[in-house]
């Protein structure tokens, strides 16, 4: 049983958010107080997980547990596969007799990822808090005389245990440490100072995290990214090519990344887990002229994507790559379009959806935001020509605006494309390609659509949303339920009455949330 086995056990027992006990808080500590304080300054990211929530929290937990693992006690059923795996020599229940007693609330761990070789094989630890730190040393002391915990050391007064391969574990103040030699005995250092948690940088990214989180992490994109590009660059002393390369990835992650830590948290409650990612760098487009309203996608769809204008940042990105002249020479060469003026010259969003329940009634879309109708009609015209030319026979559509159908072989529906106002559609059928075009019914104003969205919150654009259920049905009505390995999936499949991304910018800070939103297993699908 040793340090290393325990430490990640648990922690893979905490990503099911299923207490095996609870506390006597009613919400998450300070993100500053716990296993935190063992984390070095240095660390490149770090995470936590509350494993004894109590209150509402613990009651959201559990209760969003039983649904999405399709169990009536998923606590006892946690129990039970711990003390299957902590079993030796015939023992039973060590996990739930000598383990779990002395375990605290709160389970953290931390990456150092300072060089090129750590980004592969980095340095790193698990910190569990202890509730009974003289529990703790009789369980290890007995594991120890029984030959499990490896090799004996010291460092800096603290005696550790070091296995055949490298993993190492420790009683470090009141937490268990379990990680790499050189994880822990930068926990051991930081033990004496110079945590993650004294730093002010650490402090303001982690401030505003929810009240009720489960878990929660942070790290440092930039750190991360430059480690992985010093590896690069050592390549590049033999290639100039990519070197030049190198030096434009790096500027372009500068401006995508900025200089701003990541922070992200997990909510779990009774009918939904959410997932929430902030960061103060660089804001995500949201709006403007020629974006796509995800709500204004057809009701009838039960997966909806909206991507917000970006055209004229691809062409940025274009410019300064150096390749703007040969891609506009190809394209104009190909089609005898012109990148700028025919094609970003009115793109805007881009939204696309799927909706029906068996290929009858399957319809799909892409919708393309125009911010210039007299372009994105010369656009679709030009479309058809080429169409044309590569020996598609095309037919006018009438009635929706400016368009064109074409058969593709082995197509169940032609292919449509129509432009009108400030949109332009490609639709599986002419049918499916009016409604996106000027929808009867829209996904933000009909169920489950509307209560999909409305789960996001106050201030949050749509830009993913999926309802399983008609997805499902789909699946079945093509044969896919007759598979067993897609019959033994469909109960857990069956959890999610729907799921739901978007983003929010405010204050300073972008936040990217997905919404899990939960059904009931009482109730029919």
């Amino acid at each position: 049983m040793r340090p290393l086995a325990v430490g990640v056990a648990v922690a893979l027992s905490a990503t099911f958010a299923v207490a095996c006990g609870s506390s006597d808080d009613e919400s998450a500590s300070s993100p500053t107080e716990g296993p935190a304080k063992l984390a070095p300054s240095s660390a490149t990211a770090y995470g936590e997980v509350l494993v004894r929530p109590s209150g509402d929290v613990a009651e959201g937990v559990e209760t969003a547990a039983r649904r999405m693992l399709r169990v009536t006690d998923a606590g006892g059923e946690l129990r039970r596969l711990l003390d299957e795996g902590f079993a030796e020599d015939g023992e039973r229940d060590v996990f739930s007799k000598r383990i779990d007693p002395f375990l605290g609330d709160t389970i953290g761990g931390f990456l150092l990822i300072d060089t090129a070789q750590q980004v592969e094989n980095p340095d790193g630890a698990v910190v569990i808090s202890v509730r009974d730190r003289d529990a703790a040393e009789r369980f290890l002391d007995e594991q120890e005389s029984r030959g499990r915990l490896g090799e004996r050391r010291t460092y800096a007064g603290v005696d550790y245990w070091v296995e055949d391969d490298g993993s190492s574990g420790a009683l470090v103040d009141d937490f268990l440490v379990a990680g790499t030699e050189t994880g822990l005995r930068a926990a051991i250092d930081t033990s004496r100072g110079g945590s993650l948690a004294d730093e002010s940088r650490f402090k303001d990214a982690v401030d505003d995290l929810p009240s009720d989180r489960l878990a929660w992490a942070y790290a440092e994109p930039r750190a991360i990214v430059n480690a992985v590009q010093e590896g690069l660059r050592q390549q590049a002393q033999l290639n100039p090519s990519l070197s030049a390369q190198l030096e434009q990835q790096q500027e372009q992650i500068e401006r995508t990344l900025g200089n701003e830590p990541l922070t992200a948290a997990v909510t779990a409650r009774a009918d939904q887990v959410v997932v929430d990612f902030t960061s103060a760098s660089a804001e995500i487009p949201q709006g403007g002229d020629g974006a796509v309203d995800l709500g204004g996608l057809p009701g009838a769809a039960w997966a909806a994507l909206a991507i917000p204008p970006l055209g004229d940042a691809f062409l940025d990105e274009l410019r300064q790559s150096g390749d703007y002249d040969e891609v506009a020479r190809q394209l104009r060469a190909a089609t005898a379009l012109d990148l700028e003026r025919d094609v970003f010259g009115w793109l805007g969003g881009i939204g696309a959806f799927v909706g029906g329940t068996s290929p009858l009634d399957l319809s799909a879309g892409i919708v393309i935001g125009s911010t210039d109708a007299a372009g994105s009609e010369r656009f679709v015209a030009r479309l058809e020509r080429l169409a044309g030319a590569i020996g598609l026979q095309t037919t006018p559509t009438t009635g929706a605006g400016r368009g064109f159908q074409v058969r593709i072989p082995d197509f169940p529906q032609p292919l449509a494309v129509i432009a009108r106002d400030d949109k332009v559609v490609l639709g599986l059928g002419v049918s499916s390609t009016r409604d996106a075009v000027d929808p009867s019914e829209t996904l933000g104003d009909t169920e489950p659509g509307k209560s999909a969205i409305a789960s996001l919150g106050d201030g949050y654009d749509p830009a993913f949303v999926l309802v399983p259920q008609p997805l499902l049905t789909l699946l079945s009505a093509v044969g896919v339920d007759q598979d067993p390995e897609f019959q033994q999936a469909l109960p857990y499949l069956q959890a999610y009455r729907s799921i739901v991304a978007g983003s929010r910018s405010e204050d300073g800070k972008t936040t990217g949330r997905l919404v899990l939103n939960l059904q009931d297993p009482d109730e029919n699908p």
